[in-house]
């Protein structure tokens, strides 16, 4: 029996100077931002329900080529979503909304305890190693 073998290129091959920023953020009474855990972006809250990842660069990012995000419940009658509003390179900026699973497109706070995830790959005009 013949074994083949398949090359497949690299994450780099076809956009180079991809980064991939992941982080997670405990979300703490009236959906204030707490402790982080990851590298190169801060969270804010901006609003009810409204969180802006700015991405900590040094370097311009000429396409954001990748997000999402979801939301880790505190207890597990939660129902709320997470969608991206935007995407914006020229800014490093991704902006996020918690929505209530009751109401379509309405900003809400996540319970205290949550905790909102994301995942974020751009592309950059500086290579990191």
């Amino acid at each position: 029996m013949a074994i083949i073998r398949r090359t497949f290129p690299g994450a780099n091959a076809s956009q180079p100077n991809l980064i991939m920023v992941a982080g997670r953020v405990a979300i703490g009474a009236t959906g204030a931002v707490g402790a982080s855990v990851g590298k190169l972006f801060t969270v804010t809250r901006t609003a009810a329900g409204l969180y802006t990842v700015t991405l900590d660069s040094n370097g311009a990012v000429p396409a954001i080529v990748y997000a999402a995000a979801n939301l880790v419940f505190a207890t597990g009658s939660d129902t709320q979503t997470v969608s991206i509003l935007t995407l914006d390179a020229t800014n490093k900026k991704i902006t996020l909304q918690v929505n209530d699973a009751g109401t379509v497109d309405t900003a809400a706070d996540p319970p205290s305890g949550s905790i909102l995830q994301f995942l974020i790959l751009v592309q950059n005009t500086v290579s990191v190693g």
